[in-house]
């Protein structure tokens, strides 16, 4: 059972790499009956001779290189429910059994699973199930074995033979229902799959029968907490060895009736499991709403790139937890445990004397919902920028409004998913650097009002990465006019000769120069007669690029000389005008309890700038804007 080892030292993997934690010899500790108990103990302490439940004392006796530590049973229950939000990824049912078991039904989902895999469903079998079940949890950061049977009991039972260095994840197939009763479980051609951490379980009695009869004798805390129904077993196991009965083929030979009348309960219970009848549905698992991952430094750093690879270990646990349950996120907290920097100087004694920790917690929104670690650690990155708020001891990431993942539109032709995460990612990084404001989508108001002609919305990233509708071709399938044969293609001794048989018009000699009646035909085409409505609207009057979104009031006098139009004094200094465009009226909103009343012109200064300014009727004159 490594799970109390690796809940304590799990943090002790170094930065750059370094060696695995439990690979050296380490244990856990608990106070039992008041002698500190090794509980725990890593895979290099067993090789060593040192094994659980050995005092403290005697575990150092045999290597004086022992690490111990105190059991934290606070964090092998937040690991256990790291653990089973990511064996959602396999199937919908989830069940924790402490202290360190999990179960997951695989038998419903296997289509989902087999898509989610990228894999056909023949291809998923139960072995490659049970070998990416391994692959994930290693990855994030636990050590299984795990055991795939019929039912959760005779699943257990061989988690538990296993291995006891490492903790163990048993899976249920499941039984398909169907009209007239229970779909039969398919028949492997090979019973067991041997291998150190993984366990298949094809025929369940032949399997059950090569092992050792202690196997079947485990019991379940919830059931039995103080465990007085493991010790009748063990009692019973004993008596049966008296009699040879050392394994469960020799057990199951034995009359249950007689079994279960000489040992009572444990006798058949024992024979339940013996004979893999112990059909229980799982007890479901409801994750937490508020998804938190955290770790704690060895030592206090103020150095950004050592926290940055702490933040990406607690994103990759987090997008691992929040793939599993189809879930993302449109913001994080981020608390850091800090200190003051060690280079600031504490002015006052009572100060120093003081416990000087405190959490700064930052947030990181994004444009769009995600879940992807990279998107997470490039913005954090941004935010941080090249300091941070401290000293840091510990860092806590917090997803506390998860939301269900939509996904995005797949096409055939182009990587629509991708682009759509990297411009979520570039769209965060500019709010992160210049504000939650700096990015938006600008919209036309309905009003006349140039100070509030549009409007700012959050910006859309899918309606912007929407590709505009292809215009057709014009439909040239009409009647056409034809050219006349000389300008026509083709080669000209292709055509018939022109003789007098063939001839349409001819020339006479002489042409009488009279005055003709002829049919008058209209021009074609026939013109449009334009109507004063139908003639295009003149252009509007220049408005600038730059507008103020508080106009600024200004003093322009008059006229003083050829060369100027008056002097306009704004932001305390003078400045000449060199010329003074035409007035335009403004006259709009009247039906408001603010209508506008404004005589707008385009004033240019000395220095080269032109100025949009406008007079109200009370006769104050202001700046409106700038034009580039």
């Amino acid at each position: 059972m490594a799970l109390p080892v690796e809940s304590v030292f799990s943090n002790l993997e170094s930065a750059d790499g370094g060696a695995d934690p439990l690979d050296r010899p380490v244990a856990v500790r608990e106070e039992v009956r008041g002698q500190r108990v090794l509980v725990s103990v890593s895979d290099e302490a067993r090789r060593r001779g040192i094994r659980p439940g050995m005092k403290e004392s005697e575990g150092k006796t045999r290597d004086l290189d022992l690490w111990v530590e105190s059991r934290d049973i606070a964090l092998e229950q937040a690991r256990l429910d790291h653990a089973a939000q990511v064996l959602f990824t396999f199937g919908p049912e989830v069940e924790i059994a402490p202290p360190d078991l999990l179960f997951v039904e695989i038998g419903r989902s296997r289509r989902a699973l087999a898509k989610r895999l990228k894999k056909k469903p023949e291809e998923l079998t139960e072995q490659v199930v049970a070998e990416t079940i391994e692959k994930l949890m290693a990855k994030a950061g636990h050590r299984v074995s795990v055991a795939i049977a019929d039912d959760p009991d005779t699943a257990r039972t061989f988690a538990e033979h296993l291995s006891q260095r490492r903790y163990a994840v048993p899976a249920v197939r499941g039984r398909l229902r169907r009209r007239g009763g229970r779909r039969p479980p398919e028949k492997k051609t090979k019973a067991i799959v041997e291998g150190p951490r993984i366990e298949i379980v094809a025929d369940a009695t032949a399997s059950l029968s090569r092992l050792p009869l202690h196997a079947i004798t485990w019991t379940d805390r919830r059931v039995d907490p103080d465990g007085v129904l493991q010790q009748q077993m063990r009692a019973a196991v004993s008596s049966l060895r008296l009699l040879g009965v050392e394994d469960v083929g020799r057990f199951l030979a034995l009359p249950p009736s007689q079994v279960s009348s000489r040992f009572g309960e444990a006798g058949a219970t024992m024979s339940r499991r013996a004979r893999a009848e112990g059909r229980r549905p799982l007890r479901g698992y409801h994750p937490p709403e508020r998804t938190i991952e955290t770790f704690e430094l060895d030592a206090i750093t103020e150095d950004l790139e050592p926290i940055l690879f702490v933040m990406k270990r607690l994103f990759d646990r987090l997008e691992d937890r929040l793939s599993a349950r189809a879930r993302a996120v449109r913001s994080l907290l981020v608390h850091f445990v800090v200190e003051p920097t060690m280079t600031a100087r504490v002015e006052h004694d009572a100060h120093r004397r003081r416990s000087s920790k405190r959490t700064e917690t930052i947030e990181l929104r994004f444009a769009r919902s995600t879940r992807r670690s990279s998107t997470m650690l490039a913005l954090a990155r941004e935010r941080l920028g090249a300091s941070l708020p401290g000293a840091v001891l510990a860092v806590t990431v917090e997803a506390a409004s998860a939301e269900t993942d939509h996904g995005a539109q797949l096409d055939l032709f182009r990587n629509h998913q991708q682009r759509l995460e990297e411009v979520s990612e570039l769209v965060g990084r500019l709010q992160a650097a210049l504000g939650e404001g700096a990015i938006f989508s600008p919209s036309i108001a309905d009003t006349h009002r140039p100070e509030a002609a549009w409007k700012t919305l959050p910006f859309d990233i899918e309606a912007a990465l929407e590709e505009a509708p292809e215009e057709r071709p014009p439909d040239r399938s009409g009647p056409q006019l034809v050219a006349p044969l000389a300008e026509q293609g083709g080669s000209k001794t292709s055509l018939p000769s022109v003789d007098a048989q063939l001839s349409v018009t001819s020339i006479p000699d002489a042409i009488d120069e009279r005055e003709t009646t002829l049919d008058t035909k209209p021009a074609w085409p026939k013109p449009i007669h334009r109507k004063p409505e139908d003639e295009p609207l003149p252009p509007l009057p220049p408005r600038p690029l730059e507008l103020l979104s508080t106009p600024e009031r200004i003093k322009l006098s008059s006229k003083r000389s050829a060369t100027e139009d008056g002097v306009i004094t704004w932001r305390g200094r003078r400045y000449p005008v060199v010329h003074l465009g035409a007035t335009e009226r403004l006259e709009a909103e009247w039906w408001t309890q603010q209508p506008i009343a404004r005589d707008y012109w385009v004033a240019e200064i000395a220095d080269g700038r032109r100025l949009w300014l406008y007079a109200e009727p009370t006769g104050d004159v202001f700046v409106h804007g700038i034009f580039d």
